[in-house]
């Protein structure tokens, strides 16, 4: 996707948001941003891409005569047309919620309303059509699940509202007219929005909120006249209130419609001449005007910053941003795929000692620097890193990770060093815990603390209690068949340790033969990916416990995973801060041992998206209760 040449050695790195953190040895620490686009790559097509639709695995394209195709996007399978449906010449591509692809196309004379079914993706196929004229269908949108309704720019003929329930036959559910050529629609559950623009009678350009609350009889609400020609719109689901839209002759504006019948353009984006397509993501609008295409930071609506500019080999003609990659219809080239966070570095800055590894918590990172110990840096000016604080500690500081406001340092000789961060000017020892051997790396996950010290192997240490660590077990890395390593004259050595999705992963080596493996355990340290191993004798047992939602802050979703000790009746609910019960998971359901994740898709039993704010997770068992703090940031 993306390098940048550092000064130094590349001893670790951590990323938070936008923020990436280089611990480069001697050269200290490197501030990088994700600020960056890149075109990561290209996929011709047949005809000419007129537009395209990203969702997972796969993209949907619009190629003109050469009909719909389905892309995919898995690296490792070969990124590339997989299948194609070539009965109908589609214009326009949206993906469902139902799992079906909704199009406007032609066949013959006739523009058609058309659902795709996409799968098997190598023989995709029309479902059903439903006629649109007297329009010509430029654009359509689907409201939010659990609605089938499709809303449809029908060119002259205003916006149209198609019930798709049954996908084999589609209908018109209301129509209505706007005052020129709607050229493209976003819908959120209650208003559509609609770019209208010139047409030869009409020289109109403007922004038309309608209430779509009854699809049977949609009514006008609004009009926000647009100071050019307004050719695209779209809305970030994560906040509904706020609408972009695509003007060709002035830009992208950003308009705040959370009182549709007073929708105001709050701020434009004007370094872009000729705009026609806009997609969002997340934080991320990514405009395509004429063959340039540029990535706009939204993330403070009112105040939208050009970031960058990548040129693309022909107009875009259609835009979908999903996962951090934008998709373009390029027109006779065929689809770009672009990765819109390539790295760039923005600063460096020295450290006393020797920077060998950095944990990233919001805009404050964590150094273990060696002889200087932890060294902590406030980076809210990621240009300008300021040295805030530090402490020493009693030997070498090799690796930190930072957890709830608690850095746990790997301390060559002196092992674990658990220091108190809550004020990061102010960082004080809490506790220790030797280690068998030397301490390396160390990775932390629910009250555990997960050591790779060398020829001992993996050191499990209990830190629920951070100022009273207290060792578990350890499993030496010599216990397990690696197959036979030519004149393996010494044990293995661990060197690194992350925990990942309930496993820990230990890398091992055997330093003199050049030899490497990776062992991965549960987070019982119990089974591994070569073999079996039985823990310790006197390994004592992990207990059941909720373990955090990932991620943590959410934007849309999280998983919240949680661990049973044993078999048990499981309770799982979710409340605000005010107390009141969100969201049931697990009600009684007996469940046996091991690691479990449920999905949460931000929304409460009636099925609205939950507004910003913290919420509590609650696991009860026997009785016996656990909570985690869950926060979303719409």
């Amino acid at each position: 996707v993306g390098s940048q040449a550092l000064d130094g050695a590349c001893e670790d790195v951590d990323v938070n948001g936008d923020l990436i953190c280089v611990a480069a040895g001697s050269a200290g620490l490197h501030v990088l941003t994700r600020n960056g686009a890149a075109i990561e790559q290209s996929v011709d097509t047949p005809d000419f891409a007129r537009d395209v639709d990203a969702i997972s695995n796969y993209a949907f394209v619009a190629d003109n005569f050469a009909g719909f195709h389905v892309m995919n996007l898995i690296d490792s399978l070969g990124v590339g047309i997989v299948g194609t449906d070539a009965s109908l010449v589609p214009s326009s591509v949206n993906y469902a919620w139902t799992g079906d692809v909704w199009a406007t196309a032609s066949t013959g004379l006739s523009t058609v309303f058309a659902i795709y079914d996409p799968f098997p993706v190598t023989s995709p196929s029309v479902t059903g059509t439903v006629g649109l004229l007297p329009g010509f269908g430029t654009d359509v949108a689907p409201l939010p699940f659990p609605h089938y309704t499709a809303c449809v720019a029908n060119g002259t003929a205003g916006l149209w509202l198609i019930d798709t329930s049954t996908p084999a036959a589609p209908a018109v559910l209301g129509t209505i007219s706007v005052p020129g050529q709607a050229n493209a629609v976003a819908a959120t559950s209650d208003y559509a929005f609609v770019a209208v623009g010139e047409t030869f009678s009409w020289t109109v350009s403007s922004l038309e909120v309608i209430d779509i609350t009854d699809p049977a009889n949609p009514t006008h609400v609004s009009s926000l006249s647009t100071p050019g020609n307004a050719v695209d719109v779209c809305v970030e689901y994560s906040n509904e209130n706020i609408v972009y839209l695509a003007d060709s002759d002035s830009g992208m504006h950003v308009i705040d419609v959370s009182d549709p019948a007073n929708p105001v353009i709050v701020a434009t984006e004007n370094t872009m001449a000729n705009a026609k397509s806009v997609s969002v993501w997340e934080d991320r609008a990514i405009v395509g005007s004429g063959a340039e295409i540029h990535v706009i930071d939204v993330s403070d609506s009112a105040n939208p910053v050009w970031i960058t500019s990548v040129t693309a080999p022909a107009d875009a003609e259609g835009i979908s941003a999903v996962n951090d990659r934008a998709f373009v219809a390029n027109r006779t080239e065929g689809i770009q795929i672009l990765d819109i966070d390539p790295p760039i570095l923005v600063s460096s800055v020295d450290t006393p000692g020797e920077a060998r590894a950095v944990s990233l918590v919001d805009s404050i990172a964590y150094v273990a620097d060696r002889d200087s110990g932890l060294v902590v840096f406030d980076l809210t000016d990621p240009a300008a890193p300021t040295r805030i604080g530090s402490v020493e500690t009693p030997g070498d500081a090799l690796h930190v990770k930072v957890v709830d406001d608690v850095a746990y340092v790997a301390v060559q000789i002196e092992g674990l060093q658990i220091i108190d961060v809550s004020d990061p000017a102010m960082p004080v020892l809490l506790g220790s815990a030797p280690t068998i051997e030397l301490a390396g790396k160390v990775d932390v996950f629910d009250g555990i603390a997960y050591v790779a010290a060398g020829k001992a192997g993996l050191q499990v240490i209990d830190v629920t209690d951070p100022a009273s660590p207290e060792n578990l077990t350890y499993v030496r890395a010599s216990r397990y068949d690696f197959g036979d390593w030519p004149g393996r004259t010494q044990a293995p050595t661990a060197r690194g340790v992350a925990v990942y999705d309930g496993r820990v992963y230990l890398s091992v080596d055997q330093t003199n033969q050049g030899f490497r493996h990776l062992i991965s355990f549960d987070t019982h340290c119990g089974t591994i990916a070569t073999g079996v191993a039985q823990a310790e004798e006197n390994r004592r047992p992990i207990p059941t416990r909720l373990l955090r939602g990932l991620p943590n802050p959410a934007k849309r979703e999280t998983v919240l995973q949680y661990r049973l000790a044993k078999r048990a009746a499981v309770g799982l609910r979710v409340f605000d801060i005010a107390g009141r019960e969100v969201r049931v998971f697990e009600e009684g359901a007996h469940r046996e041992p091991g690691v479990y994740e449920v999905f949460w898709d931000g929304r409460d039993e009636a099925g609205r998206r939950v507004a910003s704010g913290t919420y509590f997770a609650r696991l009860e068992i026997a009785g016996k209760a656990t909570t985690r703090k869950i926060t979303f940031v719409r």
